[in-house]
């Protein structure tokens, strides 16, 4: 019996020695952007699968989501195939997730985390052909509509062109936002008018650290230029200042409610941020200098109630110091905090620290 989880592309090792690390899982079969991790026996029960994948899923900074294999198939007779793996379990299914693991590094080549259309339509060709349809949720048929709590939810993942896993997964109530969407990927649709990609590293950013930001917050952008992490505060009606020496985009600086603070945010003066809530960060630094600049402003004010920001990671295996870090923020003051490779990061990880 196995575990699946599905990573960003070349984060495979790191996230094999994570899960070594925090539950001593061997690692298994595995390809670009996915792991296998074999069961031990002690956990073979419903219950403990239903427990334990809902906490991998939680605790791993490097995990999509997770789900309990029930099998392999190939593309013959697909969809009936899958619901004879499903027929001899107890498990009574409620949605369908069906994805493929990423071919590339997301922004690589101008690659994005996405199912394709002709897995979209499989979904609906299983959704259709479910053996129990009085139990699947509401909607069921509609591919992008999450999953709410209490739901059990099967997973059919194309690894190769010919090789298809297929497995459930459980979703709680305070599950992390991924498990709701197939594969992990939150359906985010990327604006014409976005400045940069860091749009969408932000905007995935609060919809999984769900900050309540709104036309009450006051927010500063670190790093803000050219400006995608602005324009996702401003689209909440946000107040934000936006701390760059390099230029912002016309498109944010021309929104009323958009200051650009032109120089570095240590050459500043710690007055002008008094107002400030919330602060997000992006900068293409070492994570001890983006530490460092975090940490003089949130001393001068102590009406900061959370920070977004992301981690660059030279190497990933530099994740080894992630606990120090956390360690570090959270001696600021800041009870809540989490980690996590979010679908549209690259080489970096997102941080989301909140106070009570």
């Amino acid at each position: 019996m196995f575990f699946f989880i599905p990573c960003q592309v070349g984060a495979e090792r790191v996230l094999k020695a994570e899960i070594a690390e925090l539950y001593h899982f061997n690692s298994a079969f595995s390809r670009p952007g996915f792991v296998t991790f074999k069961v031990p026996d002690e956990l073979s029960s419903y219950d403990a699968i239903r427990e334990t994948t809902s906490q991998v899923a939680e605790r791993s900074i490097f995990a999509r989501m997770v789900s309990f294999s029930l099998g392999k198939l190939s593309s013959e007779n697909l969809v009936e195939s899958v619901w004879g793996l499903v027929s001899p379990t107890q498990y009574f299914i409620n949605r369908v997730h069906v994805f493929c693991r990423d071919e590339f590094v997301p922004g690589q080549n101008g690659f994005e985390p996405f199912v394709p259309a002709g897995l979209i339509e499989l979904h609906r060709e299983i959704v259709r052909l479910s053996p129990r349809p009085k139990f699947l949720g509401v909607d069921a048929e509609q591919f992008n509509r999450p999953a709410i709590a209490g739901e059990t939810v099967l997973d059919v993942v194309q690894v190769d062109v010919d090789l298809f896993f297929v497995g459930v997964h459980f979703v709680k109530e305070n599950s992390p936002i991924h498990a709701l969407y197939s594969g992990g990927i939150i359906p985010i649709e990327f604006p014409a008018d976005a400045v940069s990609r860091a749009w969408l590293k932000f905007e995935e950013g609060l919809r999984w650290s769900r900050f309540p930001i709104d036309s009450n917050s006051c927010c500063v952008d670190i790093g803000s230029s050219p400006g995608g992490g602005s324009q996702v505060l401003l689209s909440r009606g946000a107040e934000v200042w936006g701390v760059d020496p390099a230029e912002m985009s016309e498109i944010v600086l021309n929104n009323p409610r958009f200051k650009h603070i032109r120089g570095r945010i240590n050459q500043t003066r710690r007055s002008l941020y008094k107002k400030v809530q919330w602060i997000i960060a992006d900068m293409n630094v070492a994570p001890k200098y983006t530490l460092d600049v975090l940490e003089d402003v949130v001393k001068f004010n102590s009406k900061i109630r959370g920070m977004l920001f992301t981690l660059k990671l030279s190497q990933l295996e530099l994740s080894r110091n992630i606990p120090q870090f956390l360690k570090r923020i959270k001696s600021w003051g800041f009870e809540k905090v989490k980690v996590k490779q979010l679908v549209f990061n690259r080489q970096e990880v997102m941080v989301a620290a909140k106070k009570q």
